[in-house]
């Protein structure tokens, strides 16, 4: 823990987690185990600390961040774009839009980033360069513009593909790219919005969002490729942290290391304010809970029920603190 307090001293830094994440917070120690992850300081990109970092690696929806930011710099929000076939027939995460629809980029975004909307990310790689193949041009050409020199992307929604690829660095990297824009920042920490498209209100599949104050977003994501993928950005007094990991593999009752990861910023935010405590904690009537499949749900939950976070607590000692 004395390291992590450390290095986070120094102001900003992003944090990235790839595969099989443990991330457990204690008085005197934090034990970090992953097949590869590495800890940038996000306005000089100056690494930190890494393990395996050049690993190339599945990122599967977190490939959306990138999808994301290239829209936002190449089109207004109120551009509108039409649903084609590809884009109603992709197969994963979708919302349903059908063929023929027309959304507005904003609305497109937010269902990408909210939802990570598979139909919305091909509507936005052909509204914004007229096909897939040549949206993944730019794809390419942006990350290699900002110094992600070692990832390859052939499509905007991270589905499998052997050419698709990125590493734990070249993520941090986007990560913190992305998050530098106001307008991708704000997307990202939205917990709920209400589209123009048949008026349809949408929840942030990131339930960090939900549980700790100090989470910003980022995205998370899920193949049986790539297993189950999260970059998340928590920032407190000046101070940011980003964690991604790739190919978490949970059994029933098993606290996901996302989970963990969460409960070590939450350990480093006492750290650094023992007396902070939590704005807007979870109605002892009801928390959000995201399922495998990404569907948010309300657990039922009393403050002495057992934490639906998983972590073995009970809830009013811990999400509901």
């Amino acid at each position: 823990m004395n390291m992590v307090k450390r290095i986070i001293s120094v102001g900003v830094v992003v944090l990235i987690f790839l595969s099989n994440v443990a991330c457990y917070s204690g008085e005197t120690d934090t034990k970090i185990s992953a097949e590869a992850y590495a800890l940038i300081e996000a306005k000089t990109e100056i690494v930190l600390e890494e393990k395996n970092g050049d690993k190339k690696m599945a990122p599967a929806s977190t490939t959306k961040i990138l999808t994301a930011i290239i829209a936002i710099e190449n089109a207004p929000l109120t551009s509108e774009f039409t649903i084609s076939k590809a884009s109603a027939d992709v197969i994963g995460s979708q919302i349903g839009l059908l063929e023929g629809e027309k959304l507005s980029l904003q609305d497109l975004l937010y269902l990408l980033l909210l939802k990570s909307a598979n139909d919305a990310a091909v509507a936005i790689a052909e509204g914004i360069a007229g096909s897939i193949d040549d949206f993944a041009v730019l794809m390419n050409k942006k990350a290699g513009q900002i110094g992600a020199v070692s990832s390859n992307f052939v499509n905007p929604h991270g589905l499998p593909d052997d050419n698709h690829y990125t590493t734990a660095k070249d993520l941090a990297i986007i990560a913190a790219y992305a998050m530098r824009n106001e307008v991708f920042a704000s997307i990202v920490s939205t917990k709920t919005y209400k589209t123009g498209y048949h008026s349809l209100t949408i929840a942030n599949s990131n339930k960090l969002l939900y549980q700790y104050d100090y989470i910003k977003g980022v995205k998370t994501g899920f193949t049986k490729a790539a297993g189950r993928c999260l970059v998340t950005c928590a920032e407190k007094e000046g101070v940011m942290l980003r964690l991604q990991q790739i190919d978490e593999d949970l059994t029933k009752g098993e606290v996901s290391e996302a989970e963990k990861a969460a409960n070590m910023l939450a350990q480093l935010e006492a750290d650094m304010n023992p007396n902070a405590m939590r704005s807007d904690s979870p109605s002892v009537n009801g928390m959000e809970i995201m399922d495998e499949d990404g569907t948010v749900r309300i657990v039922k939950v009393g403050r002495n029920d057992p934490c639906p976070c998983g972590s073995g607590k009970k809830y009013k000692r811990c999400c509901g603190r």
